[in-house]
């Protein structure tokens, strides 16, 4: 496998202002958690959401079932590097009128960094790349029960965005989830 060009990330306090940067290895090495990411939950027009398996070479969370995410490059928008993210990740081309700015996640909450979160509705089916074992559509009461079952199957990251905005992810599970 390729080894990955160390990206240069932007460094933000508390309120999201751009307060200097750093390599993603040394983010990584210290621990620390105050850059910027998208996550994107990509949504078809029957109300299905396209879950994937990481692979299982990947250095975080290997295996677990995410949806979409990317780091946030200097210089560009939450909405670009959402944008970014399903071209890179899945081979899609999404204008930015179909995606829905959904809410922030932060460290507070219990993300890995200020996270933007987005919904994209597509009508296209994901190419799956080397970052990714398998993928599938599945209903929100098909993630529930993969939920209930075992939680630890899923990244932290979307369990967290699931449980900051599910109201507005997922109206149709109201006192469900």
């Amino acid at each position: 496998m390729q080894k990955k060009k160390d990206e240069l990330l932007d460094l933000v306090d508390d309120e999201g202002n751009i307060i200097g940067q750093e390599f993603r290895s040394v983010v990584y090495a210290r621990g620390m958690k105050n850059f910027r990411v998208v996550d994107i939950f990509i949504k078809n027009p029957d109300g299905k959401f396209f879950i994937c398996k990481r692979s299982s070479d990947k250095k975080i969370s290997p295996g677990k079932y995410e949806s979409c995410g990317e780091h946030v490059n200097p210089g560009e928008t939450d909405l670009q590097a959402a944008r970014r993210a399903l071209q890179e990740e899945f081979g899609i081309d999404v204008p930015p009128l179909q995606f829905e700015f959904i809410g922030y996640t932060t460290p507070s909450d219990g993300a890995s960094g200020y996270s933007a979160v987005f919904q994209a509705t597509i009508d296209q089916q994901p190419i799956l790349g080397r970052e990714h074992e398998t993928g599938d559509w599945m209903s929100v009461f098909e993630i529930i029960a993969m939920l209930r079952e075992n939680p630890r199957q899923f990244r932290s990251n979307i369990l967290n965005h699931f449980a900051q905005h599910a109201r507005v992810l997922f109206p149709e599970s109201a006192g469900i989830v």
